[in-house]
């Protein structure tokens, strides 16, 4: 929220999901068109393991046009769906419906080329339409993929649970913060209830999956 209002943006928060029949990840394109058909021009949309580190910095200024998207090479070439930057015009708008109603094609959400759930068909349809602008890895930074030279944003897309809570733990506690810890401490709250119904987790992770719910429990969070 402080960061927004210190860009001059607008923050929503969204409890539950849109689309409750489908796996949480499809419910930004569905949001990302309700907030153009409200009338904003520009739509940022981040993952709830996307941590603002430099409140300085204005994404808003990362593209200006089209869908901005940081390009990783690792673990395969792929654009990250993490963190989107959503200008709207009729390609946009159509490309994200598009994208949306692909999830039909696909009900058991088997990964694709460029990854799961929206991702693949975001990258496959956005490359083919030329709507994907390249934005720099600052914007959506993994390190453990990416070479990021002063990140604004870290993320932890793909990795195990408890991973993705240590690195908001350890951006809350890091000294220096250009953004408040109170804001860090509500994502870490975002994080646990994003994990509190697992009914979407691969059964493989549902132990992962508990293991955040039990360190944010220890938080009180």
């Amino acid at each position: 929220l402080a960061y927004a209002q210190r860009h001059g943006m607008e923050y929503r928060s969204v409890r539950g999901s849109p689309c409750p029949h489908l796996p949480p990840s499809w419910s930004k394109l569905r949001l990302v068109l309700d907030l153009f058909r409200e009338g904003f021009d520009q739509v940022v949309w981040m993952d709830t393991d996307a941590v603002i580190v430099d409140a300085e910095r204005d994404i808003t200024r990362a593209c200006s046009k089209g869908v901005g998207m940081v390009r990783y090479e690792r673990p395969f070439p792929h654009f990250q769906a993490g963190v989107l930057v959503c200008h709207r015009s009729p390609e946009v708008v159509r490309l994200l419906e598009d994208v949306f109603a692909s999830s039909s094609q696909n009900p058991g959400n088997t990964p694709g080329e460029f990854g799961q759930w929206e991702q693949t068909p975001l990258n496959v349809l956005g490359s083919q339409r030329g709507l994907i602008e390249p934005i720099p890895a600052d914007w959506n930074c993994v390190p453990e993929y990416i070479a990021c030279g002063s990140p604004a944003v870290l993320a932890s897309h793909g990795s195990a649970f408890p991973v993705r809570l240590k690195l908001i733990l350890d951006a809350v506690m890091k000294p220096g913060l250009t953004i408040s810890s109170g804001d860090r401490l509500a994502q870490l709250r975002s994080v646990r209830r994003f994990n509190d119904d697992d009914s979407w987790v691969p059964p493989g992770r549902k132990a992962e999956s508990a293991a955040v719910n039990s360190v944010a429990g220890l938080l009180d969070l």
